[in-house]
């Protein structure tokens, strides 16, 4: 299960959570963990181990997790938004270089060492903080569209209409009940297009590539 929160909502729950969760989890920050480099929080089950082989280098809490998102505002002009794509595509590139996270491509490997070496002098906390402010350069409180950056998809896949998380609905998925956007169909219509279309098999189970776990 994925979380999404409007910006001002994950900026709450990240100033409360690490007091509520308790000592069984750890909330996963740039700011609770000085190595981890994505843009979004994470929750990890402390004593557990999941371990990827993107992240095998990083010296981060590995723990069990679920992803928090923030949704942040976009830009109304279309070219505006294409180039806020670009500039946080290209800091959010320089942070996970700077991060040692480990592209599974050997060509986008050696691009990553190299990029590595280049941003070198830059310390990692001011790329992070860079990113950061990219991230939520659009200020506008109600924006017609929103981003959950830092998503397994692209820029302009990601962005979707406000309103689509203006309400929530409970839904049973797998058995299990859970709060979810009222306008659920048309979000993933958007995000997927024909998602009630099972992937070929032969590209099923690819999100997460495994080195070791521990529960």
């Amino acid at each position: 299960m994925d979380i999404g929160l409007l910006r001002p909502d994950y900026e709450r729950f990240v100033q409360v959570a690490s007091d509520e969760l308790g000592g069984r989890y750890f909330l996963q920050t740039t700011e609770s963990d000085p190595d981890y480099f994505f843009c979004y929080a994470k929750i990890r089950v402390n004593g557990t181990k999941f371990v990827e082989a993107s992240c095998i280098d990083c010296d981060i809490h590995h723990g069990v997790y679920i992803d928090i998102f923030p949704l942040d505002n976009v830009p109304r002009s279309p070219a505006i938004r294409w180039a806020h794509a670009g500039l946080c595509r290209v800091l959010n590139m320089m942070v996970l270089a700077r991060g040692h996270y480990r592209e599974l491509s050997p060509m986008k490997n050696r691009m990553v060492r190299a990029l590595r070496v280049l941003l070198r002098p830059i310390p990692f906390r001011t790329l992070t903080r860079w990113r950061q402010a990219a991230i939520q350069l659009s200020r506008n409180d109600e924006s017609a569209s929103v981003v959950m950056f830092g998503a397994p998809w692209s820029y302009q896949r990601g962005c979707a209409p406000r309103r689509c998380f203006s309400k929530s609905i409970e839904l049973t998925f797998e058995g299990h009940s859970a709060r979810a956007p009222a306008m659920w169909d048309e979000y993933l219509t958007h995000v997927y297009g024909d998602y009630m279309t099972p992937p070929p098999e032969d590209e099923r189970g690819k999100a997460h590539s495994i080195v070791e776990l521990q529960l």
